[in-house]
């Protein structure tokens, strides 16, 4: 029998591939404190959380019979992914649940922050009627600047041009091609900056995202200029955004993420020219169900088949390329075993090379599993192809991978 630990509120109707399986017993105890689910989460195979649980290496060093940790939405930035990788543990989290939630939520921010609404209905129902106060701006014919184009990027931009927007699109991986279809002009963050009336941010929150949009950002923009975070607090500087709001260079700002939530700084949320909601981009009845269905099928299809689709520290692999290299993974564990039992000694080095129709494809699946099962021959049985990477590394060895067109007797070597 599996076990499950859910420990921030989701939707039950999303838990029924797991609730109605016979091999699954689930157990929902939200708002434990740190401690407490330290204490406990010994005793689970798998825990499920949204946002609210802060899953440290402190909780996944406690979590000796944990397989998975899952993330029902897409930031992952409260789970300890190097300590849960080292501990072997996949990571998983549902990337297309909440898409349509969020665009929609973005897209609503964008009109009240243009037509102030809130601030207008917060007037009216004190008493007051003051139409001239509240006089806002179009939609039609400005430019939007997305900084972001993934899944809701891209999903705003589509929107965003049945309003007649003139859209640039901003990142690293988007091609002119991708732009072209789509509709809109591939810029920079400097380009984007000079030209956009709204700016909407839809990136990931990163070593490299944090304070994106910042002071020096801030005095690149247009003048006027007016931006959208619906996708995680501390890609906007949150100060840099309330100093340049004061200073008439940013007309105003609709923020649904915060840096610390709930949010610290009254200066942001207390201005009445930024409009603030308690991240609400994925609270939708639809994408909670969606969100904990994705999550509660790839638990159950992970500890009862190993089938992963949606792992935030292993490699991608499509259905497509798993089927081609499914015969290939047992053959390379048994090659690796058996080099080891001809060689009874530990590798320094290991190279890997592959031959004929496994030179196009994606074979880090393959490469990881030859790899622990070298190394479990000598290590212990927590190795995994989770983990086999960072232990590697931790041992100093090093390895090297090798692709040739042409065929051989066997299409894998190891060195």
């Amino acid at each position: 029998m599996y076990k499950v630990i859910v420990t921030d509120p989701i939707s039950a109707s999303g838990l029924k591939a797991l609730t109605e399986h016979d091999a699954f017993q689930v157990e929902q105890r939200v708002g434990l404190e740190p401690e407490v689910l330290a204490e406990v989460i010994g005793d689970y195979d798998a825990l499920i959380v949204r946002s609210q649980t802060q899953v440290t290496r402190d909780i996944i060093q406690a979590a000796d019979r944990l397989k998975v940790i899952a993330r029902a939405g897409v930031g992952v930035d409260n789970i300890d992914i190097d300590a849960a990788t080292e501990k072997g543990i996949i990571v998983i989290n549902a990337p297309a649940g909440n898409t349509i939630a969020a665009t929609e939520h973005t897209l609503a921010m964008m009109l009240a922050l243009a037509r102030n609404i809130p601030q207008a209905y917060g007037s009216l129902t004190s008493g007051k009627w003051e139409r001239k106060l509240f006089k806002g701006v179009e939609l039609y014919q400005k430019t939007l600047g997305v900084v972001g184009m993934g899944r809701i990027g891209t999903e705003v931009a589509k929107r965003a041009k049945g309003f007649q927007m003139n859209i640039l699109g901003y990142d690293p991986f988007l091609t002119e091609d991708r732009a072209k279809k789509l509709g809109i002009i591939k810029a920079s963050l400097d380009e984007i900056a000079a030209q956009a009336d709204f700016i909407t941010v839809h990136t990931p929150l990163t070593p490299e995202t944090r304070g994106l949009i910042n002071a020096e950002y801030f005095e690149k923009t247009k003048k006027g200029v007016r931006f959208i975070n619906c996708a995680r607090g501390g890609i906007i500087d949150e100060q840099a955004l309330v100093d340049a709001v004061n200073s008439g260079q940013v007309a105003g700002a609709a923020i649904d993420v915060f840096e610390h939530e709930p949010p610290e700084n009254p200066g942001l949320t207390q201005n009445p020219k930024i409009i603030v909601t308690p991240h609400l981009g994925a609270s939708t009845t639809e994408a909670q169900e969606k969100v904990a269905e994705s999550v509660s099928e790839e638990i159950r299809d992970i500890l009862t088949s190993g089938s992963v689709q949606h792992a935030i520290n292993l490699p991608h692999i499509s259905a497509t390329v798993k089927q081609k290299i499914k015969p290939y993974l047992t053959l390379s564990e048994q090659m690796a075993e058996l080099l080891m039992q001809i060689f009874k000694k530990a590798p320094k080095t290991i190279k890997i090379n592959y031959y004929g129709e496994l030179f196009l494809e994606d074979t880090g699946l393959l490469t990881r599993q030859m790899i622990k099962a070298l190394l479990s021959y000598y290590l212990d049985s927590s190795i995994n192809i989770v983990n086999v990477m960072q232990v590697l590394k931790a041992h100093g060895l090093s390895y090297s991978v090798q692709k040739m067109p042409h065929t051989k007797d066997l299409p894998i070597s190891l060195n």
